[in-house]
């Protein structure tokens, strides 16, 4: 049996077999910790309302986290001010315009190499404004992009963010009356990782690694449901059913 007092009530404390207690209760804590505070009600209102001081600057002067210079304010009934009209008294514009602070380039010219290169730069990103566009970078695909990185996107991707592809997809499901060819199940919208998704696929009776000359020609696919698609690429299908390869 371990016996200790609380720290703010002085209360008698009984512990089994862990060390002394030094509050009763998360109350007498709480309580406490307001009797640290290193500041009087009238010293925060004279830093906070007179001499319009932020809590941000406050913190700085008793070394305190500015969220506990906040929370000082409201528990001692001071009325606290907008964010709007703290930002206003220390935006730097602000502190500019009052002559507190002078323009970091006040006085300063551009030296004729900045603005050749300046020039150069601007030259060069029009080539990229399709004429009659307003987004600079609308409508450019591949090397003609400005975020092209050399071809680094995985060939599979490449292929179906195509056109060609997406005409291709379209023909086939209309096709096959967004039905799938193997149980005849129509489409199901469905919600997978939070996002709302179709259950059916298309799937390549020609290999896509093996014939990539058959990768976005329309009757070389074929609608399947999820389920059927899980199916045919597995052992199950012994008969290599919608499976066409090279060596078979």
């Amino acid at each position: 049996m371990i016996i200790s007092n609380c720290k703010f009530c002085n209360s008698e404390i009984i512990k089994k077999n862990k060390p002394a207690a030094v509050f009763c209760n998360k109350i007498c804590k709480t309580k406490w910790q307001r009797t640290q505070k290193p500041v009087s009600r009238e010293w925060l209102i004279q830093k906070y309302t007179v001499e319009k001081l932020s809590s941000y600057e406050i913190a700085k002067l008793v070394n305190r986290n500015p969220k506990r210079v906040y929370e000082w304010l409201v528990n001692e009934g001071i009325e606290t001010r907008t964010r709007a009209e703290t930002l206003s008294k220390n935006a730097y514009g602000h502190l500019i315009k009052s002559g507190k602070v002078d323009a970091p380039f006040k006085g300063q010219k551009r030296s004729p190499e900045f603005c050749e290169k300046l020039k150069i730069a601007k030259q060069n990103s029009k080539q990229y404004r399709p004429s009659g566009k307003d987004h600079w970078a609308f409508g450019r695909k591949g090397n003609l992009s400005p975020a092209w990185k050399g071809g680094v996107s995985p060939l599979r991707q490449s292929v179906y963010f195509s056109d060609e592809w997406k005409a291709a997809k379209k023909i086939a499901l209309s096709r096959d009356g967004y039905k799938c060819k193997k149980c005849n199940c129509g489409v199901v919208r469905k919600i997978k990782h939070n996002k709302s998704s179709w259950n059916l696929c298309l799937h390549h009776i020609k290999s896509f690694a093996e014939f990539p000359e058959e990768r976005c020609n329309s009757d070389n696919l074929v609608t399947l449901c999820e389920t059927c698609h899980y199916w045919v690429h597995s052992r199950e299908n012994i008969n290599s059913e919608y499976i066409i390869r090279k060596n078979s």
